[in-house]
């Protein structure tokens, strides 16, 4: 009979050989007499991660603590435009895991331990467990396994994968947010890309990559890319700069199209809203007060609000006027509100 295990801590990595070791080991610190397994994907690192990988395997098992390292194939000319791709790291992981619970890390950050098991033992013990996905200021997430079953898990997109299952969670309100942050994310100079690409032609392949997915996972139709776009970005770009961008987001679109790639059907729920402002609504409505959760008030992130958005969720959902008004009152100096 398969033993049970309670939690799954799941990542992705590719040439983190500087901080993937002391992240692992972080997170093992904070789930100290727990039940669970870690499962990392390699993307095919080549600065010695994977080997780190193995090595910390095979340390861990001689503990008793079980680990396991699987490797993606090493990327053709085919599949170039694909390689190291997050999102389907992070499903791979999810897949070959068992945990009733996946706790989603990133393996370039140094988590606070204390910090950690108080952000999985609150979570366990509050109503949540049964309903709902908890996100925190940066990647660690905690999700019931049968929520990501439900909606098929982590999209295969290079970036902003976590964003796109956000969009989706919020459809069933079954998302919620708290603002602290758990750990002490690696300092990249310059263009965070740049660490992944060997040459300039990955590089520019990254980028135009990342753009493609950024407009997946934004959601834009096409009457709300050219009416609200517009809106948005109208006083920043001006009226020719914010044309020109609904223009390119339209010709990123239509390569999405060819790729096969469509959003989700149209739900009554998002009224006129494009799916990342409706997942902002609801992850707003959904906001854990980390005092409730045993933080302190130095520990809670600031939380930023821009306000043209908030007008944009207002106009559909006027009862985040109070929301807003709450948390006003719950979180006074964290607040921040751009425009």
């Amino acid at each position: 009979m398969t033993e049970r295990i309670d939690i799954s801590i799941c990542g992705t990595v590719y040439n983190n050989v500087r901080t993937v070791k002391r992240s692992i080991l972080s997170v093992v610190k904070a789930l100290e007499g727990l039940n669970y397994e870690i499962v990392i994907v390699d993307n095919y690192s080549d600065d010695g991660t994977y080997e780190v990988l193995l090595d910390l395997q095979k340390e861990l098992s001689e503990k008793g603590i079980r680990m396991k390292v699987v490797r993606r194939e090493p990327p053709s000319m085919v599949r170039l435009f694909d390689m190291h791709c997050r999102g389907k790291g992070r499903q791979l992981a999810y897949k070959l895991s068992r945990g009733q619970y996946i706790l989603c890390v990133d393996l370039d950050t140094i988590y606070y331990p204390e910090k950690l098991r108080q952000f999985i033992t609150s979570y366990f013990r509050s109503s949540l467990r049964e309903r709902k996905a908890v996100f925190t200021q940066l990647v660690p997430c905690i999700i019931p396994r049968y929520l990501l079953r439900t909606l098929g898990g982590w999209a295969s997109l290079l970036a902003y994968e976590n964003a796109e299952l956000i969009s989706r969670l919020a459809l069933f309100d079954a998302v919620a947010f708290l603002p602290v942050n758990l750990g002490i994310e690696e300092e990249v100079h310059g263009d965070r890309e740049k660490r992944y690409a060997k040459s300039t032609i990955v590089y520019l392949l990254r980028v135009f990559r990342r753009r493609l997915d950024n407009e997946y996972s934004s959601g834009y139709t096409l009457k709300q890319l050219i009416t609200l776009r517009y809106y948005l970005y109208r006083r920043k770009l001006g009226v020719i700069g914010s044309l020109g961008s609904i223009l390119l987001i339209m010709f990123f679109k239509v390569i999405n199209l060819v790729r096969g790639l469509r959003r989700y059907p149209f739900n009554q729920k998002l009224k006129g809203l494009p799916p990342y402002l409706y997942a902002s609504y609801v992850s707003l409505k959904n906001i854990i007060n980390p005092l409730d959760w045993g933080f302190r008030y130095e520990d809670i992130e600031a939380i930023r609000l821009n306000l043209k958005h908030l007008a944009l969720i207002a106009y559909y959902y006027p009862d985040v006027i109070n929301v807003i008004k709450r948390l006003h009152r719950e979180f006074k100096d964290k607040m921040i509100i751009t425009y």
